[in-house]
């Protein structure tokens, strides 16, 4: 890559020599082509917004994940993008970040295309007057959980209210309930 290039020129104004400098930019180029792959390999979606809220950059592998296209919130603020009360408590969460330059994570529930979807956000702080937000959609492990939850109560409401006895063995026999 040259950089700062000048034509040095003769009386008849033909050029005698070039006068610049150059630079190899390989290892920038690589870096830059490593950077791309680890990104679309994040399934996650991450936001960069200034210390005030406004959305500055974003990356998403699966646009279906976006609230809205980029075109509509990048340059936004959060009041303008998201419901009231998730803009709010996502406000509260950069100011926090911004303070502290502690990095926190928080879960949040957001209806997209008619279907209520859990988030969990990381935020760390990201040079001086920028928070960098990954977002998770974590709806498939809390219905998991609920679900295992449930079933852990019907097995303890079952346990509790049978007049017969339950045991639990071993493979080879053992009492261990």
């Amino acid at each position: 890559h040259t950089r700062g290039k000048v034509v040095a020129r003769d009386a008849a104004g033909q050029a005698v020599r070039f006068v610049g400098m150059m630079s190899d930019i390989s290892d920038r180029k690589a870096a830059e082509s490593q950077l791309r792959a680890l990104l679309a390999a994040i399934p996650d979606v991450m936001f960069v917004n200034r210390l005030d809220g406004i959305y500055v950059d974003y990356h998403a592998s699966d646009h279906d994940l976006l609230v809205m296209p980029p075109e509509l919130f990048l340059g936004k603020h959060p009041t303008e993008v998201l419901p009231p009360d998730l803009a709010t408590l996502a406000m509260a969460r950069f100011n926090q970040v911004a303070q502290t330059g502690e990095p926190l994570t928080y879960t949040y529930p957001l209806t997209m295309n008619h279907e209520t979807h859990q988030f969990e956000a990381r935020l760390v702080k990201c040079g001086s007057d920028q928070v960098l937000t990954i977002v998770r959609d974590i709806t498939d492990r809390t219905q998991a959980e609920a679900a295992l939850r449930q079933s852990e109560a019907n097995y303890r409401l079952l346990a509790e209210n049978t007049t017969d006895m339950i045991s639990r063995l071993t493979p080879d026999g053992i009492c261990r309930y």
